[in-house]
């Protein structure tokens, strides 16, 4: 009798332990769906080649390890190639979130045919005599036509309403514990940056005082932080 009545305590105790190991498992299931469903639609836009594999599995390693690992944000690459095997196998490994991979199309990316190569040519030996980064590089004003108009119209970022645009060989020296995409949304911003360079005059000789210009003419007038941006 004795063994009898131990076993069925024993069996009670194991039975109380499991539901409450199962109602643990549930709760931390619904807090997750939950938090997943209130969640931004967002994502990290990654633009580079293959050749930058190891610089952006750098990036990656640092976002993941002080921001994504805790909010699993999606990534897409996007390339004017198609991507190797090896790129996407060394990428895939870098996060447990959901991953894409898609190619830019030529209309997006290659130089329009209406440019004068000739005169291009001639402008970018102008830049080369006054010391301007990438005053050569064909690649680099494609790659910020891209961002300055095209990357949002790709499919593969249709179903998002924010980025975070990464780039290879960055670096995250804190922990990030707040969502910015949460905070865009809730205080409904459109723009968030961590940092401003200054940029080289000779590049944009023009630009102030067209933006200005512009600013001048509207009947309701840009954000108040336009003159900081345009301020030399």
């Amino acid at each position: 009798m004795f063994w009898r009545r131990y076993g069925i305590k024993g069996r009670n105790r194991t039975l109380k332990l499991s539901l409450r190991v199962f109602l643990l498992v549930f709760i931390m299931y619904c807090i997750v769906s939950l938090s997943q469903a209130q969640k931004p639609k967002a994502v990290i836009v990654v633009l580079c080649r293959n050749s930058d594999l190891v610089d952006i599995r750098s990036s990656m390693r640092e976002l993941e390890a002080r921001f994504n690992h805790k909010f699993q944000y999606p990534y897409v690459f996007l390339n004017n190639e198609p991507f190797t095997q090896d790129f996407m196998d060394g990428t895939l490994e870098m996060t447990e979130s959901l991953v894409e991979y898609g190619q830019i199309p030529p209309s997006h990316w290659e130089v329009p045919r209406w440019i004068n190569q000739s005169l291009a040519q001639e402008s970018y030996q102008l830049l080369n005599n006054r010391s301007v980064s990438y005053w050569n590089s064909t690649t680099y004003r494609q790659m910020c036509r891209y961002f300055s108009g095209f990357f949002f119209r790709h499919e593969l970022l249709d179903k998002y309403d924010y980025y975070w645009r990464l780039e290879p060989g960055v670096h995250f020296y804190c922990d990030i514990d707040d969502d910015p995409f949460m905070i865009l949304e809730r205080e409904r911003k459109d723009y968030g940056y961590a940092i401003v360079m200054p940029e080289e005059m000779p590049t944009i000789e023009s630009l102030v005082d067209h933006a200005l210009d512009w600013d001048s003419k509207q009947p309701k007038k840009a954000h108040p932080m336009l003159p900081f941006f345009v301020q030399n």
